[in-house]
């Protein structure tokens, strides 16, 4: 298994895919490429990779998040119910592509 693909995954795809949900802007193609990488290594990358709390974004509106990435700062990020979020939701039709 060579290493782009391994890193692919949970360091680059992963992470989009999140940052995608946490702005509410599908990404389809990413996601599925996710789940075939998913099959074909026999592991579950959307665990193993990054997600939108790792990156410290979840929570975070657009705004703050252009902020944050322009400055370094995050404001405001305030603790909330996040089990309601996007980024929590089963992505449609993509669960049984998943290991």
């Amino acid at each position: 298994m060579s290493r782009y693909f391994t890193e692919d995954a949970p360091y680059g795809l992963v992470p989009w895919s999140a940052i995608g949900k946490v702005v509410e802007v599908e990404t389809p193609v990413i996601d599925s490429i996710i789940n075939i990488y998913n099959v074909v290594h026999e592991r579950n990358w959307w665990e193993e990779g990054r997600s939108a709390k790792d990156l410290g974004l979840l929570g975070l509106t657009l705004a703050q998040i252009k902020e944050y990435v322009t400055t370094g700062t995050r404001r405001q990020q305030a603790e909330i119910d996040t089990s309601d979020l996007p980024i929590n939701r089963p992505l449609s039709g993509a669960a049984d592509a998943r290991v």
